[in-house]
């Protein structure tokens, strides 16, 4: 997922990963050059997965909108990390 708004220096990052802790979402997020903030999301239920994305929008800053994207393949995590920019 990419995030994009006013997200970078407002705590974004630390609302996903406790987001993420909530939903037991496995994954990453990072900032990214541009600004914005991309999101790596793994859990079995879909469902889950779009109330995760569902919380993201309401996160700190100014969320714009978030868009999905595909990682193929996509890594695999045994929990939820936040990380530097990439």
């Amino acid at each position: 997922m990419v995030v994009s708004g006013r997200v970078q220096g407002v705590g974004f990052r630390d609302y996903t990963l406790r987001c993420a802790d909530q939903y037991e979402v496995l994954g990453e997020v990072w900032n990214r050059l541009d600004e914005w903030v991309e999101v790596i999301a793994q859990h079995p239920d879909p469902v889950v997965l779009d109330l995760f994305r569902e919380q993201l929008l309401f996160g700190p800053g100014r969320v714009d909108s978030v868009s999905d994207e595909d990682y193929d393949p996509a890594p695999e995590y045994d929990g939820f990390r936040i990380s530097f920019i990439v």
